[in-house]
């Protein structure tokens, strides 16, 4: 994406200008910056839980709530019929 978007040359090379974790989420991110005769040109990538780095920062995580079914034992069965979990 850098080469893509950056076009880096000898005359025109790109630098990284910061590399640390944003505060709420510890989450990496990089700053690459390029001269250009309008003035610098600064993209920020952000890294993804599967690795990957994109321009756009990692979905914010909330705490999340489950439930869970509490389940007896099958009560015996006789017959042909094999008995089902009773879940409440």
């Amino acid at each position: 994406m850098i080469e893509k978007w950056l076009a880096p040359t000898p005359g025109t090379p790109v630098r990284l200008t910061r590399f640390t974790r944003t505060r709420p989420s510890r989450g990496r991110y990089v700053c690459v910056e390029a001269s250009r005769p309008a003035g610098p040109l600064a993209i920020f990538f952000f890294r993804h839980d599967d690795g990957a780095w994109h321009v756009f920062p990692p979905a914010a995580k909330y705490p999340e709530m489950s439930v869970s079914l509490k389940c007896s034992a099958p009560a015996e069965s006789a017959g042909p019929f094999t008995a089902k979990p009773v879940c409440e």
